[in-house]
């Protein structure tokens, strides 16, 4: 085996030192020609807990070294890929087939980041290219284990001479248990990639931007214009953030990763005691990433929602075929005409301007006799969906 290993090496070095590089993108075959021999690292094999996003300390890009350890008392490094969008699969083209490699990969969490020596070195050195500074990566990761190779092979029996085949097969084991084999004409995925370790430090937060939702609003003190904002946080253990700038941003910090947070923010005009406008605003918070909510534009307009399983529940009545089946729901004084839905689709009534409306409901059985009437009443607000408080009346 030792032997055979050193006749690899000798055929790795007969690769002319130009073609030892990465290539960043794979190929297939077309016709005439043969499919391309590639090793690929896939973003997903290492990814573990991190997020991908272009947000502030979230992974952005990362940089794959890949060792031909053949002869693992001599591996031989080839060229570094260079920086890499996270989303983004490495593949290396200048490689052996039959040969045995490992990859070290380095995470950084920005984008703007350039090889030492300049695109075409091959360096797994990063700096920053404005100011020539180094930049570590902030987390490393491998995808297979020269160690573990060589310590299989020294735990392996001596075969006393190659023509064993048992023995030589045995012999291999080591490299197909921590390392990936490269085969001609092949895109060969790395393997036994470990995860990027859990991001460390970094601020767990949420941060919603006014300009992000003021729609064709404008910021100022005339009347119509935005003087300020509040953002109301539903979890109750975060606390409200009132007077915020029209231009400026309120930013949630200390949160658990993976809770989905909502806020609510209203908008008022100068001097006023009540918002003219309000809109929702959501975002999933990620460990050690710096998140902006997602929300909808401002908006003088509300909802009025008919929640009919909760209406059904408070008039002691089930959606079944032998109680409700259907109901109709009519915004009394709208121009809206009713309409008669299963009794498991709620009704929305939209668009509407800051008020308190009445909303008549009628229930009805399989043969569509009138079960119960509710009389409703709706304070619409801006920029919020609003669920009718109802009492209840049994039919005539």
């Amino acid at each position: 085996m030792r032997s055979v290993l050193r006749s690899r090496l000798l055929l790795l070095m007969t690769v002319p030192l130009a073609a030892v590089a990465a290539a960043c993108s794979s190929s297939s075959g077309t016709a005439g020609t043969s499919p391309a021999t590639l090793i690929t690292v896939a973003p997903s094999s290492v990814a573990g807990n991190l997020t991908c996003t272009p947000f502030d300390g979230a992974w952005r890009s990362y940089v794959v070294t890949i060792t031909d350890i053949t002869d693992p008392n001599n591996p031989f490094q080839l060229a570094s890929s260079g920086p890499v969008p996270c989303s983004v699969p490495v593949s290396f083209a200048f490689v052996v087939p039959g040969h045995y490699y490992v990859a070290q990969v380095d995470g950084y969490d920005r984008a703007d980041i350039a090889p030492y020596g300049g695109a075409s070195s091959g360096s797994p050195h990063m700096i920053d290219p404005a100011t020539g500074a180094d930049v570590a990566p902030r987390w490393t990761t491998n995808c297979g284990d020269l160690q573990a190779v060589i310590q299989g092979l020294s735990d392996l029996p001596d075969a006393g001479n190659e023509a064993d085949a048992d023995s030589d097969a045995s012999s291999t084991e080591p490299f197909m248990d921590h390392s990936t084999l490269c085969s001609v004409s092949t895109n060969v995925m790395m393997q036994h990639c470990a995860a990027f370790p859990a991001q460390p430090g970094g601020d767990t937060s949420i941060v919603v931007d006014m300009a992000s939702l003021r729609g064709s609003l404008s910021c100022g003190t005339d009347v119509g214009q935005l003087a300020h904002l509040n953002v109301l946080p539903a979890d109750p253990s975060l606390p409200e953030q009132d007077n915020v700038a029209c231009d400026a941003t309120a930013t949630f910090s200390g949160l658990t990763p993976n809770v989905d947070y909502q806020f609510r923010v209203e908008a008022f005009e100068n001097n006023a005691t009540s918002p003219s406008w309000a809109t929702s605003c959501h975002a999933v918070a990620r460990d050690g990433v710096v998140m902006p909510a997602q929300c909808a534009p401002l908006s003088d307009k509300g909802s009025i929602v008919v929640d009919i399983a909760s209406l059904l529940a408070g008039s002691n009545h089930t959606c079944t075929a032998d109680d409700i089946v259907t109901y109709s729901a009519v915004l009394l004084g709208s121009e809206q005409q009713p309409t008669e839905p299963d009794c498991s689709v709620d009704t929305e009534f939209n668009d509407l301007s800051p008020a308190t409306y009445q909303v008549l409901v009628d229930a009805f059985d399989s043969s569509h006799k009138q079960v119960f009437t509710a009389f409703c009443d709706a304070p619409v607000k801006p920029g919020r969906s609003t669920v009718p408080t109802c009492t209840f009346s049994p039919a005539p």
